[in-house]
C-alpha cells in the first residue's frame, strides 16, 4: 500500500494532489511547494480514488487544482497535467537558482541560434550561390570549346 510506505519514510515530507475537488490553486499565492513534496496526480479518466483524497489530508497534505473553464475545456490531459504541476513545482523551488536571461541579450545562447526564417534564408542564398557557380563553370566550359 503506497500510503503506508509514504508514512514510514523518513524526513520532511508531504502529499500534493492534483484534483478537481481540490480548494487550492496548484499555482496560488496561498501555495508554496516545499522539498520532500510528492506528486499525486489520479487516473485520466476518473482522477484520484476517494480513499487518495482521505489520505492526503489525513496526512496534512493538500489538494490542489489547475483551474480550467469548463465552458471551453472539459479537461486537461494527464500528461498535460503532470507537465503543469512539475513544472511549477521546479519553478517555485529553483527560484532565484536559475537566470533566465531574454532572448536578445547578447550573452545569452540562443541568440546564437538562427531562427527557421533566418535558416531558409540562408538555404536560399546557397542555392543561389551554388547555381551562379555552376554558370560560371557551364560558361568557362563553353569559352573552352
Amino acid at each position: 500500500d503506497f500510503f503506508a510506505h509514504f508514512q514510514g519514510l523518513p524526513g520532511p515530507k508531504r502529499l500534493v494532489g492534483y484534483s478537481v475537488y481540490g480548494d487550492t490553486y496548484y499555482a496560488g499565492p496561498e501555495f508554496r511547494y516545499t522539498p520532500g513534496d510528492w506528486l499525486l496526480f489520479g487516473a485520466e479518466t476518473t482522477g484520484l480514488p476517494l480513499q487518495a483524497h482521505r489520505d492526503i489530508l489525513s496526512s496534512g497534505g493538500v489538494l490542489v487544482k489547475i483551474p480550467i473553464v469548463d465552458t471551453y475545456v472539459r479537461s486537461i490531459n494527464q500528461s498535460v497535467c503532470v507537465g503543469v504541476g512539475v513544472f511549477e513545482a521546479l519553478r517555485q523551488l529553483d527560484e532565484g537558482r536559475h537566470a533566465v536571461t531574454p532572448r536578445d541579450d547578447e550573452s545569452s545562447p540562443m541568440v546564437r541560434l538562427p531562427t527557421p526564417m533566418q535558416v531558409l534564408q540562408r538555404q536560399q542564398q546557397e542555392g543561389r550561390r551554388q547555381e551562379g557557380q555552376q554558370q560560371q563553370q557551364q560558361q568557362q566550359q563553353q569559352q573552352q570549346q
